[in-house]
């Protein structure tokens, strides 16, 4: 959808992957309206931006690698409980920081996985969840390339009709016998 917000063109669009893609004449972002856990809570919204985009694509890599390792030494806590190998803490549901402010979850059971930010209960549980974000995120990309050039194009005409209207009007006001500044 192509709106005309306060003089700016901006199209928007929905992501199979979640988010919404905004794009404006001058930058591009995903928003995102968090998943809170009921009703009682505020909506929490955040930005990653169009420039921010591929170091939030490494960061997410990172925080999944982490996620992983995790993962797999709290699977195996029940085996290695016996033989109290494994720390006393991780056979617990827990939260990691992971890179640039995402956040890992084990041992909370549909919660585990690597969310963008601490308030956000979206989750990315599994390999084919990771592959679908960085998939929305090259096709967000690639669509914002598109589109910056598009908005900008049609703002430099919608520029160029509006002085040509307001020399029209001019044009008019002279042959009128006012000036452009005068009211009729």
């Amino acid at each position: 959808m192509v709106n005309n917000c306060r003089g700016n063109l901006e199209f928007s669009e929905t992501l199979p992957c979640g988010g919404e893609l905004r794009i404006t004449s001058q930058s591009w972002e995903i928003h995102y309206v968090a998943l809170r856990p009921d009703k009682r809570y505020k909506q929490y919204c955040y930005s990653i931006l169009g420039s921010d985009l591929s170091k939030y694509r490494k960061s997410l890599i990172g925080t999944w690698k982490k996620f992983q390792i995790l993962e797999t030494k709290h699977q195996c806590s029940d085996v290695v409980k016996f033989e109290e190998k494994l720390d006393q803490s991780l056979s617990l549901g827990q939260l990691f920081e992971g890179e640039d402010g995402m956040y890992i979850s084990i041992g909370y059971a549909a919660l585990n996985g690597v969310s963008f930010q601490l308030q956000d209960h979206t989750r990315v549980k599994s390999l084919d969840d990771l592959k679908r974000v960085l998939k929305g995120w090259q096709y967000a990309e690639k669509k914002a390339r598109i589109m910056l050039q598009f908005l900008q194009k049609v703002e430099e005409k919608i520029i160029k009709i509006d002085s040509q209207i307001k020399l029209e009007e001019c044009c008019d006001l002279y042959e009128l016998g006012r000036s452009p500044t005068q009211s009729p």
